[in-house]
């Protein structure tokens, strides 16, 4: 884990509203863009691999989620692996002996990380969450690549892929649990279903 102590920037809302605004006024497929040819189902790498992944820079204002959504989980699953990948952890972060880390994943290499976990986790700025109607880039990538995403809950999230058929969404640590018990069968139907919405409507 990271040495040095640092400080989250600090978030005053105002991106979210401008997000919900413009989410007000447009489409959900107009709303963000991704490059099919760079987001691709990616090729599995051993030093990728883990149960759940997150790819994310560390931010005060989504420790709570990543407690109960990943350190939680992991804490109840000690016979699976867990990978976070990301900067500005603090040296205080829960390490637990399940929990790997790397401080920076390439964005070339963003497909490989995707394809080598079995689900990942996206946990969403809180202001952002907040106001609703506010996706992380992040999240269309991870679809995009064919990740299985277990997402937070928030207003609007609908409005870009169908729960449940094209993503999963929790808000306790049992929830994820239950993510993480599907075959491997319903895994890549969501998978693809991910792809082939963030293909047909971003």
């Amino acid at each position: 884990p990271p040495r040095s102590k640092v400080r989250a920037p600090q978030d005053d809302g105002s991106v979210a509203v401008a997000c919900r605004a413009c989410s007000a006024e447009l489409a959900p497929s107009d709303s963000y863009r991704i490059d099919a040819d760079e987001y691709v189902p990616g090729s599995r790498r051993d030093e990728f691999a883990a149960t759940l992944s997150h790819l994310g820079t560390y931010s005060a204002d989504r420790e709570e989620q990543l407690t109960r959504l990943f350190l939680d989980v992991a804490r109840r699953r000690p016979d699976l692996r867990f990978l976070i990948a990301g900067p500005k952890y603090p040296p205080q972060f829960d390490w637990l002996s399940n929990l790997f880390y790397m401080e920076h994943v390439s964005p070339t290499h963003h497909p490989d990380f995707y394809a080598s976990s079995e689900f990942t986790l996206n946990i969403t700025r809180g202001a952002m969450a907040k106001y609703g109607f506010c996706p992380q880039g992040r999240l269309f990538e991870a679809a995009a690549c064919e990740a299985v995403v277990i997402s937070d809950r928030w207003e609007g999230l609908e409005h870009f892929f169908d729960i449940g058929d094209e993503i999963r969404c929790a808000s306790s640590t049992d929830e994820v649990l239950d993510a993480l018990s599907m075959d491997d069968d319903e895994r890549k139907r969501i998978g693809r279903a991910a792809r082939a919405r963030v293909l047909a409507h971003h």
